[in-house]
């Protein structure tokens, strides 16, 4: 194997491969990177997996040779980040089994390797379906849901974002218990699918994704594959049944609040200063015909603060968790909102003026008077 290749190129491929590197791997090899070098194809293939996720790039390289080996993945990045801008090289070392030699400039840089064969590279996926869709629109989805995925590893099917397809709509579900996190797009595709996402491999795709391009989403019945053509990340899914999220949305509303967004957002977090001194983080809504009152209180403090609202419906006290509330107004890009309740013990509904693009629910925390 021996191939010349850009430093920019190849270290942003092995950063992005890299997020599939486990954090504490079984064996030596797990902590490596597949390196494949083709000649007639004129390009890099790097990998990496941690079993349960994997992600390959594909960089063009001048390959002079085939070849393929795989390199400890953390220090093959510090490798490349120190070596000067411009054109390396990477070759086999003569008489060394399984090593490299990196040329760049005058600095020269040995490494040793692994033997590819041993490397637990996923097996293709045997697809049941698959559509394209913007990047941007599924990265925006994951980010405005994954916050909401539990962490909660006696739950685990929870863990993972639920992905479900039906009659031409894509919705991305996060849910843990507390609050719920709903997102629909749109997608050309015929058939009805399911699949529950590891959160680790959301993220990683969310970090991955770009502003411009599509990708194709392929699912199978045990793994999804997301293509972006220079980059493919593959995800074992998680099994077992999601919970029915629809039937915890409140059908009915008896209070209905229209109300800024940036000043909602502003006024939990002056209150969240207080709060966060609270025994449940609390921050509590007072909602009268054309205010809202936010108030926290704690040993050191309290707070007020008032935002201009529209009401429609009965004036209400109703208590949240201040950062699950802030969670959900941040990632939203609205000016305006609605939120919907009926009691100041059932879930608060956030919503758009218009549309179902998007739907998040939060629990309130009981007040006693």
């Amino acid at each position: 194997m021996k191939f010349r290749i850009d430093k920019a190129d190849f270290l942003s491929a092995i950063a992005t491969v890299s997020r599939a590197l486990p954090a504490r791997a079984a064996s030596p090899i797990l902590e490596g990177i597949l390196i494949e070098a083709s000649v007639e194809l004129s390009r890099l293939r790097l990998l990496a997996t941690n079993t349960a996720l994997q992600i390959e790039c594909f960089v063009p390289a001048d390959v002079a040779l085939p070849g393929v080996i795989v390199l400890p993945g953390k220090l093959l990045f510090e490798v490349i980040r120190r070596q000067i801008d411009g054109e390396l090289e990477l070759s086999l070392l003569e008489g060394r089994q399984n090593a490299v030699s990196i040329k760049s400039g005058k600095s020269r840089t040995s490494m040793q390797g692994f033997a590819a064969d041993e490397f637990p590279e996923l097996p293709p996926i045997l697809p049941k379906g698959s559509f394209s869709m913007p990047q941007k629109s599924l990265r925006s989805m994951i980010a405005q849901t994954l916050f909401a995925v539990s962490t909660d590893e006696t739950r685990p099917v929870l863990t993972g974002g639920l992905m479900e397809v039906e009659n031409g709509v894509m919705t991305m579900v996060g849910l843990d218990g507390y609050r719920l996190a709903l997102r629909k797009e749109p997608v050309l595709f015929d058939s009805d699918m399911t699949a529950i996402i590891p959160s680790a491999a959301l993220s990683a795709i969310e970090r991955i994704l770009a502003d411009e391009g599509d990708l194709t989403v392929t699912f199978s019945p045990a793994a999804a594959l997301f293509d972006m053509n220079h980059t493919r990340i593959t995800t074992v899914l998680l099994s077992g049944e999601y919970m029915k999220y629809r039937k915890i949305i409140p059908a009915e509303k008896l209070t209905t609040v229209r109300v800024d967004r940036a000043g909602l957002m502003a006024a939990i977090d002056r209150a969240s200063l207080m709060a966060r001194d609270s025994k449940n983080n609390l921050v509590k809504f007072s909602i009268a015909p054309e205010v809202l009152t936010v108030t926290a209180n704690s040993e050191i403090g309290d707070v007020v603060d008032e935002v201009p609202i529209a009401l429609t419906g009965a004036e209400l006290e109703i208590a949240f968790n201040a950062k699950f509330m802030t969670d959900v107004l941040k990632v939203l890009s609205e000016d305006e909102i609605v939120l919907e309740m009926n009691t100041n013990v059932s879930p608060c509904v956030i919503k758009p003026l218009s549309g179902d693009a998007w739907l998040y629910l939060v629990l309130p925390v009981r007040i006693f008077s």
